[in-house]
């Protein structure tokens, strides 16, 4: 059974959201730095309101990386199915280093997983979990489970590692 891990939404998050953000905050700009030439109701802004609302087209630019990098990632009952909604890979289990610490406090803190050898997303992928809501929000119970699988895992190839230890 294939249990999805990440928001339905990251593909807004990817690919929607920083071109909106740019055409929003750019014709906000548009109007500030020459609403009073186009609008007769509009006095010219201060120019510090000027320089301050052009940081508002650099956000998605600040924000690229870590947007590009937020991934589709689906559980089956072996590996993760990693999408960037272009290509897929499936990566098992045994093969996953480490999955970031989550703060309780935000479960929609995105999650990063760290792969012992390299795939074609690189030996990283972050990706933003499910949640339940409610009061306090939680996260979904599927990645406390793809965290079990992990840690099983990674158990089973140490056992592994000690008996190919001690044998030699």
């Amino acid at each position: 059974m294939i249990r999805q891990l990440s928001v339905s939404g990251t593909v807004l998050q990817k690919y929607v959201f920083p071109p909106v953000w740019i055409v929003v905050a750019g014709g906000f700009n548009l109007l500030l730095w020459f609403g009073d030439r186009v609008f007769a109701g509009f006095g010219p802004a201060p120019l510090g309101m000027k320089i301050s609302s052009f940081l508002l087209l650099l956000a998605p630019l600040i924000f690229a990386r870590g947007l590009y990098r937020l991934k589709r990632v689906r559980m089956t009952g072996d590996g993760l199915l990693i999408s960037d909604f272009r290509r897929q890979v499936f990566v098992p289990f045994a093969e996953i280093a480490s999955v970031s610490p989550h703060d309780k406090i935000e479960p929609a803190q995105p999650i990063e997983v760290r792969f012992r050898t390299s795939t074609e997303f690189g030996d990283v992928i972050t990706f933003v979990p499910r949640t339940r809501f409610g009061f306090p929000p939680r996260l979904d119970p599927a990645v406390d489970e793809f965290r079990a699988h992990v840690e099983r895992a990674r158990t089973r190839s140490m056992r592994g590692w000690r008996a190919d230890c001690s044998s030699s």
